[in-house]
């Protein structure tokens, strides 16, 4: 069920697009000013015989053969049936998790940062490994854990409670404890599952020690920081919540609704005109799918039930947050331990949560920080006019800024002409998020920011008025 052969599979996506043979749709004949007008060739490195290879452009490919301009800037063309494989590389704008496989048999995994016709750059945690390109086998690009938790996710049949206990074995072996008991518990209530009881109480048994250690820790183990706290990350119920208020109901996340919370939406907003009168009509909404019963409760306003829908899947707004703007640059560039991410010295008056392995929680708190932060009277993220945002401003090259970045050691603007896509990124979740942008969410949390600081940035618990 979570890896096998279907073709839809992530993971079977990643590995026709790196280093199969399958033919990809590129046509120079067809297109003569392909490559100054759209996106670059595909670069490949097509093994004739084991002693034999060539590296180049494609130019053209179908099932049986393939073109290649090579880098010698002769054309030549290969039979399919007559080579030992083709090596697709990978063009890497930002850091990508990937694998490489050396000409030895060894495995490395890291963060790929450059797969080149010469040499092939894998970071391993703080350490740059050069490669040349003789001793590579294959580089793969490896499914962000997040992506594949999705996938798995929106294949699950969670009425098969053998297929449904092995999603949950998959969590617990992830370490993901806390989606692990939610799903053990949705588990146990349809199905009475032995098996998912007892996988359950040694869950919950791993969690008491995880929150009995956290705490026995708090004043013996020393801050990172050896300065003013951070403060505590929300909670997962508040990354849950912040997931509901960003829901697209055109385009909606997989959602889970219990029969129970159904019921209160019933008692509590029976008089409302959405919710039918008659019994049989009533019990009818038990069915809906689930973004339905979520519709009627944003059209009522029942906030008091946002908390117990549970947002199974990244709404698309928060996804993009996460893949284009936190992880792709703004926790590598603007929280790295130089800058917003190292000491309260260091950070200013902004300052971002980041670890060694990033979760929803650090991303989720860092949104709050961005939305909730003022400086000298201008936001970091201001929905009012998107393009005097802080953040856009200071991501910038100072020329063209109209409220630049400081004069900082080491700073460098992360929308230059060479990251157009970076920039395109950010403007096109901006356009997103004010789809349907409420301004804040109601989840108490305040920014960081300096001993010295007289006013506290803004710590929101309730939404504003405009808000679902």
């Amino acid at each position: 069920m979570l890896l096998d052969d279907d073709p839809s599979s992530p993971n079977q996506d990643r590995d026709l697009n790196n280093n199969s043979s399958a033919p990809i749709q590129v046509d120079v004949a067809q297109n003569p000013n392909a490559n100054a007008t759209t996106a670059p060739l595909p670069r490949v490195i097509v093994y004739a015989s084991r002693l034999r290879s060539f590296a180049g452009h494609v130019l053209t490919e179908d099932a049986d053969s393939i073109t290649i301009r090579r880098i010698d800037g002769a054309t030549q063309t290969f039979d399919k049936s007559l080579i030992v494989t083709i090596a697709r590389l990978n063009d890497v704008d930002t850091p990508v998790h990937a694998a490489v496989l050396l000409q030895d048999g060894s495995r490395k995994e890291g963060m790929l940062e450059l797969d080149s016709f010469d040499e092939v750059h894998l970071r391993v945690h703080r350490t740059l490994h050069r490669y040349p390109r003789s001793q590579v086998r294959l580089v793969k690009i490896l499914p962000r854990f997040e992506d594949e938790l999705a996938w798995i996710r929106s294949q699950l049949n969670i009425e098969d409670p053998k297929e449904h206990l092995d999603f949950c074995t998959w969590l617990i072996e992830h370490d993901r404890l806390q989606d692990a008991k939610v799903e053990l518990e949705s588990l146990i209530e349809r199905h009475e599952s032995p098996l998912a009881m007892r996988a359950l109480r040694k869950v919950n048994a791993r969690l008491d020690l995880e929150r009995n250690a956290s705490k026995s820790s708090v004043n013996t183990v020393p801050r990172e920081d050896d300065g003013q706290s951070m403060p505590a990350l929300v909670s997962e119920s508040d990354v849950n919540l912040v997931r509901v208020y960003e829901i697209d109901l055109e385009n909606p996340p997989k959602l889970r609704i219990k029969k129970e919370t159904i019921q209160m939406l019933i008692d509590r907003y029976g008089e409302s005109t959405l919710i039918p009168k008659e019994a049989k009509a009533r019990k009818a909404l038990f069915k809906l799918p689930p973004h339905e019963i979520l519709d009627i409760m944003f059209q009522i306003r029942a906030r008091d039930l946002y908390e117990q829908v549970e947002v199974l899947t990244e709404p698309s707004g928060l996804m993009t947050f996460r893949k284009q703007i936190h992880d792709n640059w703004l926790i590598n560039r603007c929280g790295s331990r130089a800058c917003h991410g190292g000491t309260e010295e260091l950070a200013g008056r902004f300052r971002l949560h980041r670890s060694a392995r990033l979760n929803d929680q650090i991303r989720t708190s860092n949104l709050l920080a961005l939305n909730r932060l003022e400086l000298d009277g201008q936001r970091m993220l201001d929905w009012s006019q998107p393009d005097q945002s802080l953040l856009y401003q200071f991501a910038l090259p100072r020329e063209e800024a109209t409220n630049p970045h400081p004069e900082v050691k080491g700073w460098r603007p992360i929308f230059t002409p060479s990251a157009r896509t970076l920039k395109k990124a950010y403007q096109s979740w901006i356009d997103e998020m004010m789809s349907h942008q409420h301004k804040d969410w109601p989840v108490a949390y305040t920014p960081w920011s300096p001993a010295d600081r007289d006013t506290p940035a803004s710590s929101a618990t309730d939404p504003p008025a405009d808000a679902r």
